[in-house]
């Protein structure tokens, strides 16, 4: 069989296709499926139905991708996060965290199946390329004309719109801007190696405007640690492109595109809308910010990263499982604002998978660089090897300073430069397989399948059923929510959200017949919520809920305290305790937890906490509790203090995109407080006329703070931390 017929474009269209979906439909954002996860899902099912064709219909030995040493770690690494599924504190997330990462390798062992050979490789590259641009097109217009939050928001202050720049940011069909940025800057090296092997005058001009639109792209991004890693990247990628012949006329090529596209970025902020002057930031803007007061990017991922490294500690020496920091991070962080991430893929991999995933991860890191290295000079074109090992390395150091390995497209983007390291030149040659080849192609390719269908698409399909319930139940069809929750559950029994919900419906059974049984079975479930999700503090408040239903007030109180030990910088589950203390008559407690609580205002209101509007419900109960006790003074100055929260300009703007609660709420507070306060000055002075003193009249005090919803939208259906959370991307 002859190179050519191995490999012909109709053999290699369903690769490309791969490729091309994998910025797109890997991104996890994408606004014209019904959910992110289903794209990511879309994603992965073409990507296995590649992997699978090629490895079943391939005619190269199977045993001799495992023969070669190098790719040893590449295949362990993947095979380590499956392994761990079983073992993790959040089976559901794990399983979902560890498919994708196997999804990305699926992709790589693809290319390195069908042994691309130059031309191949560069047209990979190419199809890779364009997918991006597409991706940074959208991003441009995100950052132009389609965020809607901007356009909904009146009477802002010019600090408002520049905040709104950092939060509301471009992201194109990405989870966040940071990732977007990310993948942008990994294609930079591309687009050299691109220049590089393009002949035609009209491919350059078409590279040319690609590259002005992934610039101006990452500009919109406003990811500074994006912007970063780019300046960092320019002396790998130059010295990377040292020996070619055009090497010059690229790098001057390059520099006026990068002032071509800085030019187009300001001209476009500005046209877009007068009204949205204020959000144009500069680059130098952006840097000059680090060192400010107000900005605490820097301070936020010294402790992320602390809280990641004690994770890890915690969970020693296998880890918390695959996709796990999400939810138990916060047992172990020491500022008030969530993540998601801990900003460095090294740290994840340690908390989640342990000493030794990290160890495999070193192992292929090594191995890739090391395969670079001995090919150095006898690849066809090793500068082009050198820029695909850039491109590799920028997207790993982009993941060492923002929320990065956690989107398929970068996973799946890093595996796959990886892999092409090792193309064409495998070492052995292509040859028919032994008798036995196609018997395990075959079994492996059916055994990935299975754990695919098993461990994707029936948590996709028990979050369509989940997502069902919440929408019926929003149009008021209750017993149809029910329905599709019990669905939920027969399909994906895992599901700690659907179990959670199932405990709410029996609890509008007891109070509806006060049947002791259905506070039982409601308990029964929120039980098993919180053994699928132990580290989710939100399970804790619905057990709290169930218990005090059944008269035990103590175990109640108990509930109350274990989730906010679950979670004792959040300023909300704080309050949840501190508000059943007041109610159960321990008000010396309850101020106690709220005092302890709010020594992390100032931290929330610095690092702008989108859910710092808990700090107003907890000074509300604390000003009730005074009230209470005849502290009138100290009352007053409470509301005061919450008049002034409330009136911050970056607390206001957070609650818009918490969406709680809305500018009205905020100003109904206001009101509130100063009513108030109004009412104690006239007591006072009635008082005095009178000779003796009066108490002020009790005010209608709002003790529960907002609901928080009972489920996420999700394919996993779990509770994301009703988040107080956030998860660095406004930085």
């Amino acid at each position: 069989m002859t190179r050519s017929r191995a490999n012909d474009s109709r053999r290699l269209w369903p690769f490309y296709l791969a490729v091309f979906a994998m910025p797109i439909l890997g991104g996890g954002n994408f606004p014209w499926l019904a959910e992110a996860h289903t794209a990511s899902l879309v994603w992965q099912v073409l990507v296995l139905l590649v992997w699978t064709s090629t490895t079943v219909q391939r005619p190269v030995g199977f045993r001799d991708l495992f023969a070669h040493r190098p790719l040893w770690p590449f295949y362990l690494f993947s095979l380590w996060l499956v392994a761990l599924v079983p073992f993790s504190q959040v089976i559901d997330a794990s399983v979902k965290t560890s498919l994708v990462w196997v999804g990305a390798m699926l992709l790589a062992q693809t290319a390195l199946q069908l042994r691309l050979d130059e031309k191949e490789r560069t047209r990979t590259l190419i199809v890779y390329f364009a997918a991006v641009v597409f991706c940074a097109v959208y991003g441009i217009y995100q950052g132009l004309w389609g965020m809607p939050a901007l356009k909904s928001l009146e009477g802002l202050s010019a600090d408002d719109l520049k905040l709104l720049a950092e939060v509301q940011r471009p992201f194109s069909f990405f989870p966040g801007a940071n990732v977007f940025g990310g993948v942008l800057v990994s294609l930079m090296p591309i687009a050299v190696l691109l220049f590089l092997a393009g002949g035609r005058l009209r491919t350059r001009v078409a590279l040319g405007a690609g590259v002005a639109l992934v610039v101006t792209a990452l500009l919109f991004s406003y990811s500074r640690g994006a912007w970063a890693v780019c300046l960092v990247g320019l002396f790998p990628v130059a010295l990377a492109a040292a020996g070619h012949r055009k090497r010059r006329r690229v790098i001057l090529a390059f520099a006026a595109l990068f002032a071509l596209a800085y030019v187009f970025f300001l001209g476009l902020q500005f046209e877009a809308d007068p009204s949205r002057d204020q959000l144009a930031q500069s680059v130098i803007d952006r840097f000059y910010a680090l060192g400010h007061k107000s900005d605490a990017s820097v301070k936020a991922r010294l402790g992320y990263w602390a809280t990641g490294l004690a994770m890890g500690h915690a969970h020693f020496p296998f880890g918390a499982g695959p996709g796990t920091f999400a939810e138990l991070s916060r047992l172990h962080q020491t500022l008030p604002n969530y993540t998601r991430s801990p900003h460095n893929v090294l740290i994840q991999l340690y908390a989640e998978t342990g000493p030794i995933g990290l160890m495999l991860f070193f192992w292929l890191l090594v191995s890739a660089a090391r395969e670079a290295w001995r090919r150095r000079d006898g690849d066809a074109s090793p500068w082009a090897l050198r820029l695909i090992a850039v491109a590799a390395l920028l997207a790993l150091l982009h993941g060492l300073i923002d929320i990065d390995f956690e989107s398929p497209a970068v996973i799946g983007a890093f595996f796959l430069f990886t892999a092409l390291l090792w193309t064409p030149a495998l070492p052995q040659a292509i040859r028919k397989g032994r008798a036995s080849d196609p018997t395990v192609r075959t079994l492996a390719a059916t055994a990935f399948i299975v754990l695919f269908f098993v461990g994707r698409f029936l948590p996709f399909l028990g979050g369509r059923y989940y997502d069902l319930s919440l929408a019926a139940e929003e149009t008021g069809a209750r017993e149809k929510a029910r329905a599709f929750t019990a669905d939920s559950l027969a399909v994906w029994p895992y599901n700690p959200a659907a179990h959670y919900r199932q405990s709410r419906f029996l609890i509008d059974d007891y109070q509806g017949s006060k049947d002791s049984a259905a506070l039982a079975r409601a308990r029964a479930e929120v039980e098993r919520a919180i053994a699928l999700s132990p580290g989710n503090p939100e399970y804790r408040l619905g057990l709290a809920d169930v218990i005090a239903m059944a008269g035990d007030r103590q175990a109640a109180l108990d509930a109350l305290r274990a989730a906010a030990q679950l979670y004792p910088t959040s300023v909300y589950y704080r309050y949840e305790l501190a508000r059943g203390l007041a109610l159960a008559g321990n008000l010396s407690h309850a101020v106690y937890e709220l005092n302890d609580v709010l020594r992390y205002e100032q931290a929330y209101l610095d690092h702008k906490n989108p859910n710092g509007i808990d700090l107003i419900y907890a000074r509300f109960l604390r000003a009730a509790i005074l009230n209470d006790q005849k502290q009138y003074g100290e009352a007053i100055d409470e509301y005061g203090r919450i008049i002034r929260l409330c009136q911050d300009s970056g607390l206001i703007l957070n609650a818009y995109t918490s969406q709680r609660p809305s500018h009205t709420t905020c100003e109904q507070i206001v009101q509130q407080a100063k009513d108030y306060i109004g009412r104690v000055e006239t007591d006072r002075k009635a008082s005095d006329s009178r000779g003796q003193p009066q108490p002020a009249p009790p005010m209608n005090i709002p003790l529960q703070a907002p609901a928080l919803p009972d489920s996420a939208p999700g394919e996993t259906g779990q509770v994301p931390p009703p988040a107080h959370s956030d998860d660095g991307d406004a930085h």
